[in-house]
């Protein structure tokens, strides 16, 4: 149904109470034509004035930061539509305290957090309730120390004109969202750092997300003591920074072996204090690697995750740089046993490397009657080429992934080629393995293999 709504506006410029704070309202009539446009088009959000903020018990102020906004806004208390262009903040009073809902449509940015989230109404946002067709300008710091927000929203917000999320819902404790998460479109995002620190209570799927542009992702789940979902599979080819960013994320215990990260130079504190996380990380191709001190401080993993990480990173792979030198790094409270070799490589590059030490029992567990072979390339990607120091004659090759189960068994007659035996890994997933065979003398042999995506 078509409405013709004429709203008239007051001219008002008024100081407010920080920084050069400025609202500038129009004088002309605003047709809104089509009021169900409207709704549809509109940011809905709703407010409890009441709630402890800068502006009085019947106010809401919304901070602009630097922007320059242009939006219309239906208060929610029938006061009619007004044009806000180029302010830092606009405060709106209203007859008496209450929850209202606001409705903005046009081009909008919000900024909670300059760095002094006291001084602001934060606490006075309840929800997000639609996104609609807002182009935001920026959602940088947008919604920090918003202690009591929860968005509700089942459509996705216009990212179009926006890079950078950082710090978008930090200290959102309250943020549970919605299953729309998982559809933004961040293909033009570059930066994500502590876009969810604090939230604590956040716990949606966004393993679809497209963040193939992102460059970092600092601190972006820190203290997010919920978040466990899968996010193997996101495109990081241009990530250059995971520093902090599953710090105190307590929770948190997804396989990341697929991940690229090819091009980063911080892992500082990644996983700090992540006291669940356990997963292989071996198949990483660290040789951009500067930092990572901290890394797994107050963590720990499995022997077996934390000898293949020993043992991957301290093997050049098919199509890496070398290993990075003089590197400090932590394995948190993880011991090793057969990455041994791996850590005495790394410690011979001048890495300094605190972790738990070995295992108690490592040098029982060494098993004398199995033997060592070799395999090239490792890491690989297609295939491996097993061969042996003096000539053997098998009957079947097995590969066990690092739990031990059963991956595959080859007809040693049909993989053998030359002096050696040719194993295809091309469709197996990244991670660390170990093949095993036996001799038809009754001589076992066992080594580890890397594959990499």
């Amino acid at each position: 149904m078509k409405k013709i709504i004429f709203c008239t506006v007051l001219l008002l410029t008024t100081v407010l109470g920080f920084s050069n704070a400025i609202r500038i309202e129009s004088i002309e009539k605003i047709p809104v034509v089509d009021d169900e446009i409207w709704n549809q088009q509109a940011f809905v959000s709703t407010w409890d004035t009441s709630n402890t903020g800068v502006s009085a018990t019947n106010q809401i102020m919304i901070p602009h930061g630097t922007y320059l906004v242009d939006y219309l806004v239906d208060w929610g208390d029938g006061t009619g539509i007004e044009k806000v262009t180029g302010v830092t903040a606009v405060t709106h009073t209203y007859a008496s305290s209450g929850t209202y809902t606001v409705r903005m449509r046009g081009e909008l940015g919000i900024r909670f957090s300059n760095g002094l989230e006291e001084l602001s109404d934060a606490p006075k946002l309840l929800t997000i309730e639609q996104w609609g067709g807002v182009k935001w300008l920026s959602l940088e710091s947008a919604f920090h120390g918003c202690e009591n927000l929860d968005v509700l929203a089942a459509d996705v917000p216009n990212l179009t004109a926006v890079n950078n999320l950082s710090n978008m819902f930090a200290d959102c404790k309250s943020l549970v969202g919605s299953e729309s998460f998982n559809q933004w479109n961040l293909s033009n995002i570059a930066r994500t750092d502590r876009m969810f620190y604090g939230a604590e209570r956040f716990n949606q799927d966004i393993g679809a997300w497209n963040v193939s542009n992102l460059e970092s992702t600092a601190g972006m789940f820190r203290n997010a003591s919920s978040f466990n979902q899968n996010i193997g599979s996101w495109k990081l080819e241009r990530i250059k920074s995971l520093g902090f960013m599953f710090h105190s994320a307590t929770a948190f215990n997804q396989d990341l072996s697929n991940w690229d990260i090819s091009k980063v130079y911080d892992l500082d504190y990644m996983f700090y204090n992540a006291t669940s996380f356990d997963q292989d990380l071996g198949a990483w191709n660290i040789s951009n690697l500067g930092a990572a001190e901290e890394m797994f401080t107050n963590t720990k993993l499995s022997q077996d995750n934390y000898d293949a990480l020993l043992n991957g990173w301290g093997t050049v792979g098919e199509g890496e740089g070398e290993v990075p030198r003089r590197i400090s790094f932590s394995g948190g409270n993880s011991t090793y046993c057969a990455g041994k070799s791996g850590r005495e490589v790394l410690n011979r590059l001048n890495w300094s490397i605190s972790d738990g030490g070995p295992l108690g029992n490592c040098e029982e567990m060494d098993l004398d009657n199995v033997l060592d072979f070799s395999i090239y390339p490792n890491p690989s990607v297609v295939s491996v080429i097993a061969s042996f120091s003096t000539p053997v004659t098998l009957e079947v090759i097995q590969v066990f992934d690092i739990q031990g189960r059963l991956i595959r068994t080859y007809d040693a007659n049909k993989v053998k080629e030359g002096n050696g035996y040719r194993l295809e890994v091309n469709d197996m997933p990244a991670g660390t393995y170990f093949i095993r065979t036996q001799d038809t003398e009754g001589l076992d042999y066992q080594k580890q293999l890397l594959i990499r995506r």
